[in-house]
């Protein structure tokens, strides 16, 4: 016995113990207050973003690049501040001291519902039953038997009435003949027999009813209460905001002759605050910082480029060499000086843009051009400081040829320099030519840049 004490003693430790990790977990929420939050959590918008955004950009090689992000709500109400709406929406409804009498409702509704659980038997009973006692014409229309409808929860309310407190002409406990010659107890109800056991069950069921319709009338209140005060916290703390921190890699062509496609890497880290901060609607002017960025990768250019040029030759028709002669090219040397880049960055710290769809119209698709110009060209990188060197030579050994190209390119000088230097050899003797390329980079791309800003409200 003492042993079976300890064990229970053990146990009932155990539990306590158990009972006491919830509280710590939820550090200044206490159990009641944990327990508010499991029956009455009203709907708080999240931190994702409620329609979908992105910006478009456009350059002038023809590069196109999509980056996402979305246009919604940020910040939300944390379990502290859900419990002090909860308390707040009390002071709404009548006899609501504390949540507790919500949670109270809502338990009481549950009960109910699983008590009144009708066989459609039941229901057809109860309704013949019901217009047996109230004499209205149409209270089955009204009542159709869906608990806790409002319009059911009125006819309820008389059905209880009518039950509990009488009415004139319900008739009186007759005896009437039953079938084997006794005498059975009831109501004359409107010229109806009504058993006493059924009037009885009845009135019970209509009690349920009324009380379920009466607790779903305050529950309807309270909860109506707490969605204004939530929109009302929102407001307050949640703020509209147009994030886009995306990064998407696209192929630029990177030279035309001969053709190179680089991987360009284009970040977006844009965050747009809404002005005046209202929760209720998109609309408004948002302001705040806008960072693009561009970055070429081109070590594969730096690494491979004697053998890109080798490959153009072997494929074109025309070259060094002549026309169609079946020259065979290959690549000699690839030597750089400095590692080709590059780079853009565009940057605002106080760019606005206004979304206007009219008072209460959200379905609508934004397009809003955004000037480039009006951005800040923090840095901008193009290095190419390379000599490659590709040899070529024709089927039947009459001619050979090599060829070196040279490339400076330098965006701080502005310097866009391109050499090429042949050596060719033929029967009659050797050759030289040189053919420079001379032109002036443009440092300050922004003009040739289409930025589109995009808010998809109806996606």
């Amino acid at each position: 016995m003492k042993r079976m004490k300890r064990i229970l003693t053990l146990c009932l430790v155990f539990c306590l113990t158990l009972a006491v990790i919830p509280a710590v977990t939820a550090q200044a929420l206490t159990l009641q207050e944990q327990s508010w939050l499991e029956y009455l959590r009203p709907d708080v918008p999240k931190l994702e973003g409620s329609y979908p955004a992105y910006l478009t950009v456009s350059m002038p090689d023809g590069t196109s690049v999509k980056l996402n992000g979305t246009c919604g709500v940020g910040g939300s109400l944390d379990d502290d501040e859900i419990i002090g709406v909860l308390k707040r929406a009390c002071s709404s409804v009548d006899g609501y001291k504390d949540p507790q009498n919500a949670v109270n409702d809502v338990v009481l509704v549950a009960a109910v519902k699983e008590k009144l659980k009708f066989t459609q038997e039941d229901m057809d009973q109860l309704q013949q039953n019901f217009l047996a006692l109230s004499g209205f014409d149409k209270v089955a229309d009204l009542l159709n038997l869906t608990m806790p409808g409002v319009g059911g929860s009125d006819m309820a309310s008389i059905a209880a009435d009518i039950v509990q407190n009488g009415k004139p002409g319900l008739g009186f406990l007759n005896p009437i003949p039953d079938s084997i010659g006794g005498f059975a107890q009831g109501l004359i109800i409107n010229g109806i027999f009504v058993t006493w056991e059924e009037f009885q069950r009845d009135k019970d069921k209509y009690k349920d009813i009324v009380n379920m319709s009466q607790a779903n009338a305050r529950l309807r209140a309270y909860y109506g209460r707490v969605d204004e005060l939530v929109r009302d916290a929102m407001s307050e703390k949640g703020v509209w905001t147009i994030s886009i921190t995306d990064q998407q890699v696209v192929d630029t062509l990177y030279l035309t002759a001969p053709e190179y496609y680089a991987k360009s890497i284009w970040t977006a880290d844009i965050e747009l605050t809404k002005d005046d901060g209202s929760y209720g609607n998109a609309n408004g002017t948002y302001t705040g910082t806008f960072k693009l960025s561009c970055e070429a990768d081109l070590q594969d250019f730096d690494k491979n480029f004697h053998k890109i040029l080798a490959e153009h030759y072997n494929s074109a028709q025309d070259t060094p060499l002549g026309r169609g002669n079946g020259a065979n090219w290959s690549a000699v040397s690839q030597t750089v000086l400095r590692p080709s880049e590059e780079k853009m960055v565009l940057e605002g710290a106080n760019v606005a843009v206004t979304l206007s769809t009219g008072a209460g119209v959200q379905n609508t698709f934004f397009e809003l051009p955004l000037d480039a110009t009006a951005l800040n060209l923090t840095e901008s990188v193009s290095v190419r400081d390379m000599i490659t060197v590709v040899k070529g030579q024709t089927s039947d050994g009459s001619a050979s040829c090599t060829e070196t190209w040279t490339f400076i390119r330098d965006g701080e000088t502005g310097t866009d320099y391109r050499q090429q230097d042949t050596v060719l050899k033929t029967v009659s003797g050797t050759s030289e030519n040189s053919k420079p390329f001379d032109g002036t980079l443009i440092s300050d791309v922004r003009p040739f840049i289409t930025l589109t800003l995009v808010v998809d409200m109806k996606g």
